[in-house]
């Protein structure tokens, strides 16, 4: 072999080995390509997917918000409702006590009252003494009336007994409202009966009969006020 054949064998086989890297090259490119791309693709899909856990997250958060800040508005509606009918509700109460507190200004149908509602406490009570306990200026009236002695005397031809009252004069209820800003506990008539040294009260005061008709009726009443 010549020198020149020499060098043409030479002169392919490194024609070969170029062409043989180049394609070697060509296919690590495509390769790599192919990985960046798989690589890309599960980059996107994991992104959109955090991007859309995200905004799912912000989503709920937002609609559990939006519930709070509707329940608050809507308790904050239903505390004003409530309180708005809280204050009907006093007014109404108001206004009865001042018609209650006008009943004792009649000393005449005041005393049969008064004696009413010391017989119903004793119908309560059946005891054989009982005291009397009024405002102080009730007291008058009561000794004026005879309102103890029709009192007694109604009891016994209903239930057949005697009983012994006796008008307390050393402790009293409140007295009757003034209307006035500054007031302290007030009473609008009516009587307490004690027994057994006070500890048996009946208490049949016009405050406390307001207050059972009131609790009785409160139903009837906020049906037809707010209904």
């Amino acid at each position: 072999m010549d020198d020149a054949e020499a060098q043409r064998q030479i002169e392919q086989m490194i024609k070969f080995i170029e062409q043989e890297a180049y394609e070697k090259a060509q296919e690590i490119v495509v390769k790599a390509e192919e990985e960046f791309n798989i690589q890309k693709g599960k980059t996107v899909q994991l992104e959109k997917k955090r991007i859309i856990e995200d905004y799912d997250k912000k989503l709920k958060q937002l609609e559990v918000d939006k519930k709070i800040k509707s329940s608050k508005a809507l308790g904050a509606a239903r505390m004003k409702v409530m309180d708005a009918r809280a204050k009907i509700m006093d007014n109404l109460n108001k206004e009865v006590e001042d018609v209650l507190a006008s009943i004792s200004k009649n000393k005449d149908s005041y005393a049969p009252l008064l004696s009413s509602l010391i017989v119903q406490g004793l119908y309560r009570l059946l005891e054989d003494t009982v005291m009397i306990r009024c405002r102080k200026e009730d007291e008058a009236v009561i000794k004026s009336h005879q309102v103890l002695e029709k009192a007694a005397e109604q009891y016994t031809a209903k239930v057949g007994k005697k009983v012994n009252l006796t008008l307390d004069s050393k402790t009293y209820l409140p007295p009757a409202p003034t209307g006035g800003p500054i007031e302290g506990k007030t009473c609008a008539g009516g009587v307490l009966l004690l027994t057994h040294g006070g500890k048996i009260v009946v208490d049949n005061t016009l405050d406390a009969r307001l207050k059972l008709v009131v609790e009785d009726c409160k139903p009837a009443i906020r049906k037809m006020l707010f209904n």
